[in-house]
């Protein structure tokens, strides 16, 4: 196991704004209606600091996960054990995120021990919000804030036409007032999608996806900067983005529009046993 970086204090305090964005993902279970959770099984186990989110409808990595293992309170064994239980019992794909904060350092050896694989790391960066900044860099594509009515458009770019229709409505299901969604539409098609998540004065961006055949034409690039715009004008003055060290187009994306390199955190996924025998 590698030694943890050091981050700076700057990057501490990043990372430690960053957290509040897992308990938005939280609230946003804790409140969904019954039929929400009735229909895709949704629930919530609880140990130390750390907060096991699960759909048993929706057997997909993306509905189920583990977040702020470890970031006010150091995890246990045991704490990680009683997380995984839903999981393990409903035969679940899940994922763990841990962020740098994360204790003890000894988490990566855990996880692996409890058959978890670690994937690909995360860099994660980090823009402040200036209005006039973000206004001198305006995309010629239009861009448009999605309605209610469209999100399971909006899934079918994230997830693709051939996504499972469990994963397409769960993804599709009604969004808390601190999410927003976006599209890039030609033709009257919507071809291009992303997401942005308000937290305080914090705006994280996510979720981008563009068709195949619509790619190279600026559509990220505007998604980007329609949502850096709105965020400054709520109020927001500082942007996130998260992306895979092994993504370069997305990498040299947000580059060029002034996002900074801060730090990366690491990605481990679950699967059943069965399922990886089939595989």
């Amino acid at each position: 196991m590698s030694p943890a970086p050091t981050l700076s204090p700057a990057d501490l305090t990043l990372a430690h704004v960053r957290s509040t964005l897992t308990q938005q993902s939280i609230e946003r279970q804790r409140i969904s209606s019954a039929e929400t959770v009735q229909a895709f099984g949704l629930g919530i186990i609880e140990a130390g600091s750390a907060t096991a989110l699960y759909a048993t409808a929706v057997p997909w990595a993306g509905a189920n996960t583990i977040v702020h293992l470890g970031i006010d309170h150091p995890a246990t064994r045991a704490d990680l054990q009683k997380l995984m239980t839903p999981f393990r019992d409903h035969r679940l794909p899940f994922t763990v995120i841990l962020s740098p904060l994360a204790q003890p350092a000894a988490l990566p050896e855990w996880l692996e021990k409890e058959g978890l694989v670690e994937q690909a790391p995360h860099w994660v960066f980090d823009l402040p919000l200036n209005l006039s900044e973000v206004e001198k860099h305006t995309e010629r594509l239009p861009t448009e804030r999605l309605t209610a009515r469209q999100q399971v458009d909006f899934a079918r770019i994230i997830l693709g036409e051939d996504a499972p229709p469990a994963e397409l409505a769960y993804v599709g299901r009604p969004l808390t007032p601190n999410i927003f969604r976006y599209g890039v539409f030609f033709g009257g098609q919507l071809v291009a999608a992303a997401q942005m998540t308000v937290s305080g004065r914090l705006v994280h961006c996510s979720g981008a996806s563009t068709l195949p055949v619509f790619r190279g034409r600026g559509a990220q690039g505007a998604l980007l900067r329609r949502r850096l715009e709105d965020a400054a004008r709520a109020g927001c003055d500082r942007a996130t983005v998260e992306v895979s060290v092994d993504n370069g187009p997305s990498l040299r994306n947000v580059e060029r529009t002034g996002f900074r390199r801060r730090y990366q955190e690491r990605h481990f996924l679950w699967t059943p046993p069965e399922t990886q025998k089939r595989i």
